[in-house]
């Protein structure tokens, strides 16, 4: 509101918090990084940096479906 001084518009009460985003960006890219691929047929599994993994299945069609996310398994 105005007081006199000057308006302040910021819904977060006027402080806004200050984030190292290269920091940030580099433990993310750390993070989502494969390190492994293994493909047995039809199963794809995928091995990320952080230890988690994703399972690909091929359906009939030929598609790859997701049977395993990465939050559900750790390994």
């Amino acid at each position: 509101m105005l007081n006199g001084k000057k308006a302040e518009l910021n819904l977060s009460g006027g402080h806004m918090t200050e984030y190292d985003i290269h920091k940030l960006y580099a433990e993310q890219q750390e993070r989502d990084r494969i390190t492994a691929l293994h493909a047995n047929h039809g199963v794809l599994t995928v091995h990320f940096g952080d230890g988690t993994m994703e399972v690909w299945k091929k359906n009939w069609r030929g598609k790859l479906k997701r049977k395993v996310k990465r939050h559900e398994f750790k390994g």
